[in-house]
């Protein structure tokens, strides 16, 4: 605060009916010797004149009746270093509102009895002394910031172009929002990650709130609904984040879905495989049972019966291998349900099929290549039953058990 605007501010406050006139303040005063010194003081830079009953008289600053009451005019109290105003609107109105963005190193308000650097009294002066605190909000948001006379313009670039002008009226000051609520509402946009996409979120949820009012009016306009700005961005970047996140949730099951069907595709041709040789095999069996050569038969169906043992033991461990695959499915589908359990339901049936499919395997496969191996193996045994040393064994222990 410069000491000549100090001087002038005490003076003010030293005496009454403080008015504005043009560049020029008058007051009413009781001069002492304080209040003679600060004259003196104050007229090297700024011309004092003296008045009483309105007319003007020029009298030594030493010379001041202490005990008469007169009014003092100080020029040019509205410069670029202090400024001073009968009003907060006044201040505001100042060359076209230059005020709003650009204010004074130093100014005083005589309605308000407020000097720059204070504790504000009044909530349009607080709201006021937030504005820089939401300029430098809409600077970051905004796409570049000109000016158009006085008037600062912040730019936003949505499909088209739309000026905000920094342009409101002196009451519509109460509602700047806190600076609380600037900084949350910052550090949630500009906090990583996804620090881009949540700043063109809220300059799109700006340009909508304001963009229906005439130019003029769009900063008035942001001021009042800038709780609907908050809750619109707010919506949409839950929508964003919601969609994000189920795009790597759907981009990762993919891949995991990929997965599991290779595995299956793996497992199953690889026993498919095996089972085809099986039968193939007994048939070679049967082929080779020969009449009066009793221990290559016996050693033939015994070489049936462990090739019969063998698939089932080899059937056993794909079938395992099957069950395995479809618990990590499982497992996985359980986790995803319980950590996003809003993005679950979008991929449940995809978990449901891959999860159908390996349960499917995971009966059907251990049925059908039993049935193979079976009948294979039966057919071993019926030739067998027919050549030496057998001849007809299989069918009399048959018949025994069946009566």
């Amino acid at each position: 605060m410069s000491v000549q605007f100090q001087r002038i501010v005490e003076i003010i406050r030293s005496g009454r009916l403080s008015q504005v006139c043009g560049d020029s303040l008058r007051v009413t005063i009781v001069p002492n010797l304080r209040i003679k010194e600060l004259l003196a003081e104050v007229h090297d830079a700024n011309a004092v004149r003296f008045f009483s009953q309105d007319k003007e008289i020029h009298v030594d600053f030493n010379d001041l009746d202490e005990n008469s009451e007169l009014t003092v005019s100080i020029a040019k109290v509205q410069g670029a270093v202090f400024h001073v105003s009968q009003t907060i609107e006044d201040f505001l109105a100042f060359q076209g509102g230059r005020f709003f963005v650009d204010p004074p190193d130093n100014w005083y308000l005589i309605g308000e009895d407020y000097a720059s650097g204070e504790d504000a009294a009044s909530d349009i002066v607080r709201g006021y002394l937030r504005l820089p605190h939401l300029f430098e909000l809409l600077k970051d948001i905004s796409d570049f910031i000109t000016t158009r006379e006085v008037t600062r313009l912040y730019v936003f670039l949505v499909g088209e172009r739309f000026d905000l002008p920094i342009i409101c009226q002196g009451e519509q000051l109460t509602l700047v929002p806190q600076i609380e609520r600037l900084e949350a509402l910052r550090e949630d946009v500009f906090g990583k990650p996804r620090v881009a996409a949540k700043r063109e979120l809220l300059k799109r949820a700006m340009v909508r709130h304001f963009k229906g009012a005439t130019e003029p009016a769009r900063f008035a306009h942001l001021l009042a609904s800038f709780s609907s700005v908050v809750a619109a961005y707010e919506a949409a970047r839950d929508n964003f984040v919601s969609e994000f996140e189920f795009e790597k949730l759907n981009e990762k099951f993919e891949r995991k879905r990929e997965e599991y069907m290779l595995k299956i595709d793996s497992v199953c041709s690889d026993l498919l495989n095996k089972v085809i040789a099986l039968p193939v095999a007994q048939a070679i069996v049967v082929s080779q049972y020969k009449e009066g050569m009793a221990l290559a038969n016996l050693a033939l169906v015994f070489g049936s019966a462990t090739v019969a043992l063998l698939g089932v033991a080899f059937v056993s461990n794909q079938v395992h291998a099957i069950r395995e695959i479809k618990k990590n499915a499982v497992r996985e589908r359980d986790e995803v349900k319980r950590s996003y359990p809003d993005l679950y339901g979008r991929i449940q049936g995809s978990y449901g099929a891959v999860i159908f499919r390996l349960a499917l395997y995971g009966r059907f496969l251990p049925i059908a290549v039993s049935l193979i191996l079976l009948l294979s193996f039966l057919f071993s045994v019926a030739g067998y039953n027919q050549v030496s040393p057998c001849s007809g064994c299989v069918a009399d222990v048959l018949r025994a058990l069946c009566q």
